[in-house]
């Protein structure tokens, strides 16, 4: 998730801030570096919704009145904001396959297994022999599965050379994560709102508003 605020971070440098109209919880906002649409996005409001648009792909949340209220902080929460979706980017979507939470699921459960009843040292050894047959199949650290289904089928049909050892409760792990695009906006729409309300207080105490 930093890897994506940082690439944010890079793309967004130069961006301006230009308010096409701001009335209330109706608002329209596009971001955007001068002479250039690259990584441009926009902030639209209405009342109990926000949308975002642009290069990185499109959003639709509902769930304040005021929806620049929701998402005011400093840090997002990707997985509760995933809940008020009402429209989802049809390129990038909101969840997808995560290769690094397979691999995660596989050695959580790998720990769980009972390698030997002789002493530390033979389950030790038991245990990186286990290891190593794991490595020698299609659910090592190098496999790349197509689809959290293909993961949890390979998985559920493995039994350990070794120890016996089978992975049957797999389905139940969650193999999906955020997708960059989905990331990306998220934090594009919290920088956005920080930057609208300084922008705000700066022209009150400038006596503008």
């Amino acid at each position: 998730m930093n890897d994506v605020k940082e690439q944010f971070n890079r793309a967004t440098a130069e961006h301006e801030m230009i308010v096409v109209s701001d009335a209330g919880m109706s608002r329209q906002i596009t971001f955007k570096k001068p002479n250039s649409f690259n990584n441009h996005f926009h902030i639209t409001t209405w009342p109990g919704y926000l949308a975002i648009t642009g290069d990185a792909g499109s959003y639709i949340f509902s769930r304040l009145p005021d929806m620049f209220e929701f998402f005011r902080g400093n840090e997002i929460n990707p997985s509760y904001w995933g809940e008020k979706l009402q429209a989802v980017d049809r390129h990038g979507g909101y969840r997808e396959f995560s290769e690094d939470r397979f691999h995660e699921a596989i050695k959580d459960d790998f720990e769980q297994w009972q390698y030997s009843d002789g002493d530390e040292e033979e389950e030790a050894a038991a245990k990186l022999a286990a290891w190593a047959a794991l490595q020698e199949s299609d659910l090592s650290e190098d496999s790349c599965p197509e689809s959290a289904e293909d993961a949890i089928s390979r998985a559920m049909a493995y039994e350990c050379p070794v120890s016996g050892g089978t992975f049957g409760d797999f389905w139940e792990h969650d193999l999906q994560d955020h997708t960059f695009r989905f990331l990306w906006c998220c934090h594009a729409i919290q920088w956005a709102i920080n930057k609208y309300d300084a922008a705000k207080a700066l022209a009150l105490s400038n006596g503008e508003l």
